[in-house]
């Protein structure tokens, strides 16, 4: 890091950039916005609302073909979010 800083490679434009992102948005910022979304394709695909916020867990393997490795499943919503996938077909077919 002296070797940056004596030559001056520190992008500080990233630094305040980030400084100011870290300013402007909670920690929590992206759950507080997702949560309900989450919640309401949980709820209208029979899954669990997962502890972070994009996934939703399949206890009762409807989903088998997302299975990971372990006794559930997880499907990934992030995609749903900016309007693209609208119809569970389509949510099926992206997480």
């Amino acid at each position: 890091m002296a070797a940056y800083n004596l030559n001056g490679y520190v992008n500080q434009h990233s630094i305040n950039l980030g400084h100011h992102m870290i300013n402007t948005f909670s920690n929590n910022w992206l759950f507080e916005k997702y949560e309900e979304q989450q919640k309401q394709i949980c709820d209208k695909m029979g899954l669990e609302a997962s502890s972070c916020v994009i996934f939703g867990i399949d206890r009762n393997n409807h989903f088998s073909e997302y299975n990971r490795g372990s006794d559930t499943n997880r499907l990934c919503f992030s995609r749903s979010w900016d309007g693209r996938f609208s119809d569970e077909n389509e949510l099926r077919a992206i997480s």
